[in-house]
């Protein structure tokens, strides 16, 4: 019945609201389209239409599961594109974490460009052993913690361009035994990067891998990666303060020896004065 169907489509259309507060953006006319369909069933038909309604209710409950099943399929995708099984969420909506509950277990391309992740954890791609590439470039990505590629040993190639990378712990890289490429050109932060931080654990990457930091640059070796140099003013400051220290220690332990020492001639003096 016509009030049973507008109630289906009221349900949608609620449904579809509370998907977007989710962060699962669904386009506008999508919503527009469940919408117009609601009024429609509310407003127009009336009780000498019943017959037409029922016998055309099944053609709308297609119609909302096809707005509905479109809107899923707009989220991320999953298919076989030879030689890989690709997923990929990309340009879509916007994703703040690697889906890591939706992404099959046989994905060998990931591919999550163009989002709002702004971090990558350990948890990221656990059980996900069958990744070869990793694409997240176009992202907000600022820190890599330890143990985010853990058991990742199939991976070959990782692109990270087009992020905010600044914080690099150790056992960030650890298990990436065949990577054979790194891509963190175009770093937001780090638009002109010419060398790598000494922090950064590059020592955990196999020695035969390729990495691309610098827009201007073709890939390099990781043996010929330029490291950039420590910092000296910490250290110079640290020691200009020792330093004063220092000076200011013995200057106090040459008065207060000189005071001693002036007291001692006093004392000398008045027992010389009395005998």
């Amino acid at each position: 019945r016509a009030s049973h169907v507008a109630r289906a489509l009221e349900e949608a259309f609620e449904q579809a609201l509370a998907l977007n507060w989710l962060g699962q953006k669904i386009p506008w006319f999508k919503l527009c389209a469940v919408c117009v369909l609601h009024q429609s069933f509310r407003l127009r038909f009336t009780r000498k239409k019943m017959d037409r309604v029922q016998r055309h209710s099944a053609t709308t409950v297609v119609i909302l599961l096809s707005i509905l099943a479109g809107t899923a399929k707009a989220q991320c995708t999953f298919q076989f594109t030879t030689p890989y099984w690709r997923y990929e969420c990309s340009n879509l909506i916007p994703i703040y974490a690697v889906p890591t509950v939706s992404i099959p277990n046989t994905t060998s391309f990931l591919v999550i460009r163009n989002n709002q992740i702004t971090s990558l954890s350990s948890s990221d791609f656990a059980g996900l052993t069958a990744l070869r590439i990793i694409s997240l470039s176009g992202n907000k990505i600022s820190t890599i913690g330890p143990g985010t590629f853990r058991n990742l040993s199939s991976v070959t190639q990782i692109s990270l361009s087009f992020n905010r990378i600044v914080n690099v712990p150790p056992a960030a890289f650890s298990g990436l035994s065949t990577l054979s490429s790194l891509i963190i050109s175009f770093d937001f932060n780090n638009p002109t990067l010419t060398c790598f931080p000494a922090t950064w654990p590059l020592g955990e990457l196999p020695s035969s891998t390729l990495i691309s930091y610098d827009q201007n640059t073709a890939n390099v070796a990781l043996s010929t990666a330029p490291i950039c140099p420590t910092s000296t003013t910490t250290t110079n400051t640290e020691t200009t303060t020792a330093m004063t220290t220092t000076t200011t220690m013995t200057a106090t332990a040459t008065a207060l020896t000189t005071i001693s020492v002036s007291r001692s001639s006093s004392s000398i003096s008045t027992s010389t004065s009395t005998s």
